[in-house]
């Protein structure tokens, strides 16, 4: 933020577009168009699936509820799984997060 703060005097301003990009969906169709543009240059043979736990603190677990959560509990107590999907070392193709309690 530091780097920002330098180069461009009002850091609210780009906070303020970075929330109405990612509000109206313009910066996950921007991504999306730049994850397909990838793809396509990409020799895709093989796909893989990868997925891991992620520990949940005890104060999101207990926050209020203000849209879908992603976190379920297990043994290990409460937990989001995040799965990612990969063409190669530097392709992601997709992403998923779930409750931690949920299959691949």
């Amino acid at each position: 933020m530091a780097h920002v703060a330098g180069t461009f005097r009002q850091v609210v301003t780009i906070y303020k577009r970075f929330r109405r990009w990612s509000e109206s969906g313009v910066l996950e169709q921007t991504l999306d168009y730049i994850q397909k543009e990838l793809l396509a240059e990409t020799d895709v043979t093989v796909l893989s699936l990868d997925s891991t736990l992620v520990k949940v603190s005890p104060s999101a677990a207990g926050a209020v509820k203000k849209g879908k959560q992603s976190f379920g509990r297990t043994k290990g107590g409460t937990n989001t799984k995040i799965s990612v999907i990969v063409a190669n070392s530097t392709t992601l193709v997709g992403f998923h997060i779930a409750p931690g309690n949920f299959g691949d």
